[in-house]
């Protein structure tokens, strides 16, 4: 539990070579203006009945390294209702930011139009791994800057989002035969 009173402020960060492992049922709990940083070559290991919750305002998730998700495992960065946004920066790095092991789910949900979860992109193509039940983007902000872009290849849904960006080439792919259901999504 990052920060568990709104006075201090608390940043985790999972080295080079090491792993952050969410067992059943664990959760990590982030909390005002704090932070949880899983850098380059470092991995958040994610079990079915993990859960990330942004909890505080300006509460940040940063993933330079892998996500891997095991066997039913769902990566779902939960927004608390009492905050006005959280935000998830991926640093785009070339062997992927994410491993899928098993029947796997990734869900960005903000709660409504005015509490939206912020996806910074950087520094690359964000893909998505082909073998995923579902990944989907609900009341969501992602903002790409000019080199970044997001890579869909299994069954996407994105609902209610802005897609912000430089897009000097296009901001999201579909690839190697996936679908992609849009629904009120801004591009800007």
């Amino acid at each position: 539990h990052l920060c568990p009173n709104t006075t201090p402020v608390a940043h985790l960060r999972i080295t080079s070579s090491n792993i952050l492992e969410i067992k059943p049922g664990g959760a990590v709990i982030i909390n005002d203006s704090s932070s949880l940083k899983i850098e380059k070559n470092a991995s958040l290991v994610l079990h079915k009945g993990a859960e990330i919750i942004l909890n505080g305002s300006s509460s940040s998730l940063n993933i330079e390294g892998r996500i891997i998700l095991l066997e039913g495992a769902k990566f779902q960065p939960t927004v608390h209702k009492n905050n006005k946004f959280g935000q998830i920066e991926f640093i785009a790095n070339e062997s992927g930011n994410f491993e899928s092991y098993g029947s796997n789910e990734i869900q960005f949900n903000g709660l409504t139009s005015d509490k939206k979860l912020r996806i910074i992109v950087k520094n690359g193509e964000l893909v998505f791994p082909s073998n995923l039940e579902e990944i989907s983007f609900n009341n969501i902000e992602v903002i790409l800057d000019a080199t970044s872009a997001i890579s869909l290849s299994s069954k996407a849904k994105i609902e209610n989002s802005n897609i912000l960006g430089e897009f000097k080439s296009p901001g999201i792919f579909v690839k190697g035969g996936g679908k992609v259901d849009v629904k009120s999504v801004v591009f800007k």
